[in-house]
């Protein structure tokens, strides 16, 4: 394994979030997205790519985030969590950066106890803390699979 790790960052809220690009598939533009009937409060709903139907999250929901509105930055990474493939929307890009993958830290206790979930590190930037997501966590085995009864997967 390399000891160099590479991330996708973008920008959620107030926090630069970053993922190994290793598990990003795609960047798509602010794309309308079918709402889906009894799904759970953070599935924004579903969109069509390459003849797949893939579940789109919304970040701010997930983490629990004021909403805001759709602006021309708005973009959806396509990126795996598991077996699937999941869209996640983001307030926008930031950068792919570099970086040595002992420079990632065990997250901070003091972070909020509910997002420590979702993130497996942290590491400076320049001036900026980016805080590593790990795709996989963002949606659980049951939620995953109460998304595929909703959704027909």
């Amino acid at each position: 394994m390399s000891s160099l790790l590479q991330l996708v960052t973008f920008r959620v809220h107030d926090m630069r979030l970053g993922v190994d690009i290793q598990s990003v598939a795609e960047v798509l533009p602010n794309t309308p997205v079918s709402h889906v009937p009894a799904a759970p409060p953070f599935l924004a709903g579903v969109i069509q790519w390459r003849g797949r139907v893939v579940p789109v999250i919304d970040l701010r929901k997930r983490f629990g985030l004021p909403a805001a509105e759709t602006a021309d930055r708005t973009r959806i990474v396509l990126a795996t969590a598991g077996a699937d493939v999941v869209g996640l929307i983001v307030d926008g890009m930031a950068s792919i950066v570099k970086v040595e993958r002992a420079q990632v830290q065990t997250p901070p206790a003091a972070m909020a106890s509910h997002l420590a979930a979702y993130f497996t590190g942290v590491v400076r930037v320049g001036e900026d803390l980016v805080i590593v997501i790990d795709t996989g966590r963002v949606v659980s085995a049951g939620e995953a699979s109460e998304i595929r009864k909703v959704v027909g997967g």
